[in-house]
């Protein structure tokens, strides 16, 4: 085990800060693990083609960054290391590249990243694939931020099969989090914005987590796994006009915040919402877009306009509407083909439904006169349901 200094003030034992255009600043290491400091004030500097340090994979590394670590790629972890590395950037510290094309730190096996300064990658605001402010590969990943982590297209990027990530962010990521094929999970209590698509999260072929109490500027984006979304915070909306745009199976909803967009589930599973927040609507005006399969929406207060798709579906009704008028609060559902059942079990005072096509006298709500035909209305209901069938 090896462990290197990087200082600016000669400490006994260290070694000197290194600007060095024609070689890598640092690479070196023993045949176990290793650690390797950069004081504040420090610096490990390269505008070749390098990386301002590159991390051997002989064993894992423990890294702390309070000074400056520039290259083509700040920080490379090689490929290839059994053990699990921990990078940290101190509230001083700054990694980053210079390279449009590249990042500021990449890994490509295990590792812990500790973020308390700055991490950049392309800072040009190019929509690129490539610039990402961490590049994660292969193995198991944990990204804690409380700093700044700034990308091109994604600030933090996995495009591996079978990487498991978690990202847990309470500062400020410029750039979409994307994440690989495995178990992944962002929790964010900060500020998330992604350039690509207007998109702040990108999901992998595996089982993704989004617990968002903060602001993500940009939509939601799932693929293949069982999905779930926890919002208590505020969530954009993509190109398309979505909040949510899940995958190929069964995922979950949970809103009690407000989701600028609309959702849409697609055709691979039995999806859940649960809203008591706000949803807005996509570009076709609706605020859920059902797939071909099982669905349950509640629903709370707001006007909305939900499309269940085909299946069985149920529509859960519920809330008290705030100003109790009837005309700015209406929900729109449309149950598609399959047997849908509009449930009112959530309603503490009466509910009168019409499922003629024509208007009929009312006399269970005093002053109600008359209700439309395919509608719903009570005291406690979000002002009125109508549906299509």
């Amino acid at each position: 085990m090896a462990t290197f200094r990087i200082s600016s003030s000669n400490v006994a034992g260290s070694l000197p800060s290194v600007v060095n255009d024609a070689a890598t600043p640092f690479q070196q290491d023993s045949v176990n693990a290793d650690t390797l400091s950069v004081d504040p004030g420090a610096f490990l500097i390269t505008n070749g083609v390098f990386a301002g340090a590159f991390l051997e994979n002989t064993g894992a590394w423990t890294v702390s960054v309070n000074g400056t670590v520039w290259g083509a790629n700040g920080i490379n972890l090689g490929l290839g290391n059994t053990g699990t590395s921990t990078i940290t950037v101190g509230a001083d510290g700054t990694v980053g590249t210079w390279d449009a094309g590249l990042n500021g730190i990449v890994v490509s096996s295990s590792a812990i990243i500790k973020n308390f300064g700055t991490i950049l990658g392309a800072t040009n605001n190019i929509d690129s694939g490539a610039g990402a402010g961490i590049h994660l590969g292969g193995g198991t990943h944990t990204v804690t931020n409380t700093g700044t982590i700034v990308g091109a297209r994604y600030a933090i990027w996995d495009e591996t099969a079978g990487s498991n990530d978690t990202v847990t962010n309470s500062g400020t990521i410029t750039g979409a989090v994307a994440l690989g094929g495995g178990i992944n999970k962002l929790t964010n209590s900060g500020s998330v914005s992604g350039i690509f698509q207007n998109t702040s999260y990108w999901g992998g072929d595996g089982a993704d987590t989004v617990v968002n109490s903060g602001t993500m500027t940009g939509g939601v984006v799932m693929y293949g796994g069982i999905n779930k979304l926890t919002n208590s915070g505020s969530i954009g909306e993509d190109i398309f006009g979505f909040s949510y745009i899940d995958g190929s199976n069964a995922d979950a909803v949970v809103n009690s915040g407000t989701l600028a967009g609309g959702l849409y589930l697609r055709n691979g599973g039995a999806n859940k919402v649960t809203n008591s927040g706000s949803i807005g609507a996509d570009d076709a005006g609706l605020s859920y877009d059902g797939g071909n399969k099982t669905e349950m929406v509640a629903d709370n207060d707001g006007a909305d306009n939900y499309k269940l798709g085909a299946g069985n579906d149920t529509y859960h009704a519920t809330g008290a509407a705030a100003d109790g008028n009837a005309t700015t609060k209406i929900d729109i559902v449309d149950g598609g083909t399959g047997q849908d059942t509009y449930s009112t079990v959530a309603a503490i005072a009466k509910v009168s439904i019409n499922l003629d096509t024509v208007s009929h006298t009312e006399d269970v709500i005093v002053g109600l006169g008359t209700l439309a035909g395919k509608t719903a209305r009570g005291l406690w209901l979000v002002g009125a349901t109508s549906w299509r069938q």
